[in-house]
């Protein structure tokens, strides 16, 4: 179904043979079917789906950004350009939108938010960067992730080669390369970050997956369905080849959980940040993206030369130690 526009059902729905209540039911789909959106007609999409037309109610059918061609094909960067201001983090800002801002302003367009939200989010989550230096995904390994996803059933196993704070789980990671090494520092690097995972992945690969978040958006492994993926490994594969499927899956997560849309939408970072991130370091995450969102809007437009005004946001000078050492410390949806 790649280049279609394709939806999967987002619950028990009837399949009729027109676009109205009143038209004949001729199956009822259960949860989970991807089916080929073939146009719309008010509430309705025409579809097909094992080798039959017919419709659907919008309300029953999720639509997934990342396979929609005309995004898939969308340039990465825009057309108006943005200048550093000298500020290592508005830098940071500047590259983001310069690299990515022509996606992002279209996709910012498909859930009504403003693109500086975007952007902020990108930065917050992995300082804007996708890809490392060695040219691997940027990946971080949550020790407390792989406990609940496999380590639980397997304490010895797991308790030899990691080690979390279980009154503050996020906290206090360690790992080893093997049983008898000495206990190593997480998320010291990212090489330390692929050596966990690559521990973890001897033990369970299929877990291991679903215990890091990804890319730039740093999405967890086991949200994979939530952005319309068959399976981790189909994530991982796609993450690692290309920013842009990172791109598409950072929108289709929040547009999938309707709650992060409308915090977005509202302007409501802190509601967004325990959405995303998990209620640990809410308030980390609610301070660092609006401070983002106000370092975005000093940022002048390099072909118009103007400032781009975002409702007149404050920059407050003691923030912005904290928005400098951000980087890539990464979050985790649900984590």
């Amino acid at each position: 179904m790649a280049g279609e526009r394709v939806g999967t059902t987002s619950g028990a729905v009837n399949f009729r043979d027109g676009p109205g209540f009143t038209f004949n039911i001729m199956s009822v789909l259960p949860p989970g079917v991807q089916v080929s959106i073939l146009g719309e007609q008010g509430d309705w999409f025409e579809v097909a789906v094992g080798g039959q037309h017919g419709f659907l109610n919008h309300a029953y059918v999720h639509e997934w950004l990342k396979d929609q061609a005309d995004l898939q094909a969308a340039a990465l960067a825009p057309g108006d350009p943005k200048l550093d201001a000298g500020v290592a983090a508005q830098r940071m800002l500047a590259d983001i939108w310069n690299s990515y801002g022509g996606l992002l302003g279209r996709l910012a367009a498909q859930i009504s938010i403003d693109p500086a939200v975007a952007v902020a989010v990108c930065a917050t989550e992995a300082g804007g960067d996708g890809f490392g230096p060695d040219g691997r995904m940027i990946i971080r390994f949550e020790n407390h992730i792989f406990w609940s996803q496999w380590g639980k059933s397997h304490p010895d196993q797991f308790n030899a080669r990691f080690k979390f704070d279980p009154d503050a789980q996020w906290q206090g990671h360690q790992y080893r390369p093997a049983p008898d090494a000495d206990w190593q520092r997480s998320h010291a690097s990212q090489a330390s970050e692929w050596d966990a995972l690559r521990v973890a992945q001897e033990m369970d690969a299929e877990a291991a997956r679903k215990s890091i978040s990804m890319g730039l958006p740093q999405i967890m492994g086991f949200n994979y369905a939530s952005i319309g993926y068959p399976s981790v490994d189909d994530m991982f594969d796609r993450f690692s080849a290309d920013v842009r499927n990172q791109l598409l899956a950072l929108f289709d997560f929040i547009h999938s959980h309707a709650a992060l849309t409308q915090a977005l939408q509202q302007g409501d970072f802190l509601a967004f940040a325990r959405g995303y991130n998990g209620g640990g370091q809410a308030e980390t995450y609610n301070n660092i993206l609006g401070n983002y969102m106000s370092l975005f809007a000093t940022l002048p437009d390099a072909t118009a030369g103007g400032v781009r005004g975002l409702g007149g946001r404050v920059i407050f000078p003691e923030a912005l130690p904290l928005i400098e050492r951000v980087g890539a410390a990464g979050g985790a949806p649900g984590g």
